[in-house]
């Protein structure tokens, strides 16, 4: 048997699917677009599409026109929301069932001179900025935008929605005046539309407050077991184990530095192993000299800088072997909410860092 040593990434799709039915119990009746862009979080697009397409999630978001390229190719047939930007070029790919969002006027043109040369309408939803800053137009045009997309022939509008600021943070007067606005919004597009499907919540808006639910919501971290309020949700499933193999252990001498930089000294003799990870492989650097890996359920500190390749911890009086593996996140015992605590890190990046040399195994599909 041949045993590769490299960092090994689970992902425990049983895990997935319960945060799902989690999710959706939290909702209600309200549709559940899973949110699927990077990746899905660093996880593996595809393979979170096709098992989430089992269950009866309505569809997925995604950032970009390449992520609706792949999915499509391998076989996922939810409907899929595009929530970033389009360009002519990319018309052909929307359909009824293929949705794309309009963030500008300019956006409303171009869809209306493909129809005009091709006959074919576009679907979308339009999104409304109400407190973020960034994509959609401001929720004061509603009226304005709305008409014009009311006298477009070539646009089938779907929805309407938004993206909250700070629906994590423990004050929420933002999120609830973001909500207001959004329900001013939707107040002026009931004079001109009917059956439109309304969504503003985040993973952090899902669990934070009911009145963020309206038809739809768009959980992303918290598929895959993970919440941004920097502590775990009792009912949800890490889906990514992220582990390492042991490669050598050896002893150092009070007084030898670890690692670049010499940035650790040792007080003492003590037993290091040396793990094969390292921010080549998305380990943080903010880990260095930081923060903890985990092996049959006792915490081993890394010491020195994280490498490229590596990562060196204190096992001193541990029976750990080359070949056994450790935890570096995602374990029950070592969740991502703690650890980015630990490190004052966003826990979005530990996921979305982990890179391609990482091995991806699926369990329980």
């Amino acid at each position: 048997m041949i045993i590769i040593l490299q960092p090994l990434a689970e992902i425990n799709l049983e895990n997935l699917n319960h945060n799902y039915f989690i999710i959706q119990n939290e909702v209600g009746d309200s549709k559940v677009m899973g949110v699927i862009k990077a990746d899905a979080y660093g996880h593996g697009a595809v393979e979170i599409a096709t098992s989430l397409s089992a269950t009866k999630i309505h569809g997925f978001c995604v950032a970009l026109v390449k992520e609706i390229i792949e999915l499509r190719e391998h076989g996922i047939t939810k409907p899929i929301l595009l929530l970033g930007k389009f360009f002519p070029i990319h018309l052909e790919l929307f359909n009824a069932n293929t949705i794309c969002t309009i963030n500008a006027f300019e956006d409303i043109d171009v869809i209306q001179n493909y129809f005009v040369k091709t006959g074919n309408k576009i679907s979308a939803h339009v999104k409304f900025d109400t407190g973020m800053g960034r994509m959609g137009f401001h929720y004061s045009q509603a009226e304005d935008v709305l008409a014009k997309i009311k006298q477009s022939s070539g646009i089938l509008l779907e929805g309407i929605y938004s993206h909250f600021s700070t629906a994590e943070e423990v004050d929420s007067t933002f999120m609830e005046l973001q909500r207001s606005q959004f329900d001013e919004v939707i107040q002026v597009s009931k004079t001109q539309f009917q059956n439109l499907t309304y969504h503003i919540s985040n993973s952090a808006g899902i669990f934070t407050d009911s009145q963020n639910h309206y038809d739809m919501v768009r959980p992303g971290i918290t598929l895959y077991g993970v919440t941004p309020f920097g502590k775990a949700h009792d009912k949800l499933q890490p889906i990514m184990h992220f582990k390492a193999p042991v490669v050598l252990k050896k002893k150092i001498l009070n007084g030898e530095s670890v690692g670049y930089n010499q940035t650790f000294f040792a007080e003492k003799d003590f037993e290091m192993a040396v793990i094969q990870a390292g921010y080549g492989d998305g380990i943080p650097m903010e880990l260095s000299n930081s923060g903890s890996v985990v092996w049959n359920e006792k915490k081993l500190p890394i010491i020195g800088k994280v490498s490229m390749d590596l990562i060196t911890v204190d096992c001193t009086n541990i029976d750990i072997n080359v070949g056994d593996h450790v935890t570096l996140w995602g374990s029950v015992n070592h969740r991502i909410e703690w650890l980015s605590k630990e490190v004052n890190k966003n826990p979005y990046t530990f996921l979305t860092g982990v890179t391609k040399r990482v091995k991806r195994e699926y369990i329980n599909a």
